[in-house]
């Protein structure tokens, strides 16, 4: 299978799903909303100004994304304001991705790939053609919760054995606690040290 990333280091860091908790009970009842601003930015922010919330994005000449309570929220909404729901009970959602989740490990890259597409079209992709036999892949459902740092090592592990020839992983340093730090090379066909690109993942 080739390897649309041609270079990337991969620096993975354990997560514990405990420091969310008091958020999750901070924000429960919060709504997250998008307002579109356009060439209306300071209508926008005008208003926004009654109102007390926590402005989440960064490209605000697009649209600004805010978190506020349920009852402002419904304040906003009387008063005309268009907006799209992000989120409709932020702190609900906060304690449901700080779940931690269990490692399945490797699946066949076939079912990989279906499991990316029917993600990402909401459609099951037609049957492939027969033919080599697909290396497997690490389980695309690594990505729906947090995990143990022993599962993040796993995981690494997986992902350069199913690369050998284009991968490799390595020691990036130690934690405050003296863990090691790992994280995996990967590169294309043109060889290590081309297309560089860092991805944090933690």
């Amino acid at each position: 299978m080739k390897i649309s990333l041609l270079s990337a280091l991969l620096v993975s860091a354990a997560t514990a799903a405990p420091h969310l908790e008091p958020r999750a009970a901070k924000y429960e009842g919060y709504k997250v909303l998008r307002m579109d601003t356009g060439d209306k930015l300071e209508e926008v922010k005008q208003m926004l100004s009654g109102f007390d919330y926590d402005e989440w994005s960064h490209d605000v000449k697009q649209h600004i994304d805010f978190s506020l309570p349920a009852d402002q929220a419904e304040r906003l909404k009387s008063m005309g304001a268009k907006f799209k729901e992000m989120h409709s009970n932020l702190g609900k959602d906060i304690a449901y991705e700080g779940k931690p989740g269990k490692y399945k490990g490797m699946i066949c890259s076939t079912c990989w790939l279906n499991d990316l597409l029917t993600w990402c079209t909401g459609k099951k992709p037609k049957k492939p053609k027969k033919g080599k036999k697909p290396t497997d892949l690490p389980d695309l459902s690594w990505y729906d919760s947090y995990h143990s740092y022993d599962e993040h090592l796993e995981y690494l592990d997986d992902l350069s054995s199913a690369f050998p020839k284009n991968s490799e992983v390595f020691v990036a340093g130690k934690s405050l606690e003296g863990r090691e730090q790992k994280g995996i090379h990967i590169w294309g066909k043109n060889g290590k040290n081309s297309n560089n690109a860092i991805l944090w993942h933690g």
